[in-house]
């Protein structure tokens, strides 16, 4: 299996092949640091979510990604309430085997989303990529 961090690297590089945006880039452990032309955007890479990650969110730029495991999704569902407060946090979801992924924005489906259909419109999008056997 392609390592997340190459798999990361290469979709953001694909994602700015139009843009053009992308300035230069960085990789730390495990962290992409990308330089775009509207500021700072850092990508968080790791197979499994945890509460570190969430609790050192901000207001800027930031991508968590991680693999789509059902363990991933219902850890988003826990701790949903405090996803939110980021209007600029995303949330890819990655199969890299598969080149398969799909793209949560907390803030944005919280403004759009009914709140009583949460878990079941994050399992739709969830199941649209093929599950991740660690």
């Amino acid at each position: 299996m392609q390592d997340l961090v190459s798999w990361t690297l290469l979709y953001v590089k694909n994602k700015d092949i139009l843009q053009k945006k992308l300035l230069d880039y960085s990789v730390q452990d495990n962290a992409l640091i990308c330089n775009y032309t509207y500021g700072k955007h850092t990508y968080y890479i790791h197979k499994t979510l945890n509460e570190s990650l969430i609790n050192n969110l901000n207001n800027e730029y930031i991508t968590l990604v991680c693999l789509n495991t059902k363990k991933n999704l219902l850890f988003v569902v826990k701790h949903w309430s405090k996803l939110i407060k980021y209007c600029k946090l995303s949330i890819v979801y990655a199969n890299p085997e598969m080149n398969e992924k799909w793209v949560l924005h907390p803030y944005t489906h919280n403004r759009i989303a009914d709140a009583n259909s949460l878990k079941i419109g994050l399992q739709t999008m969830f199941e649209s990529v093929q599950e991740v056997n660690e």
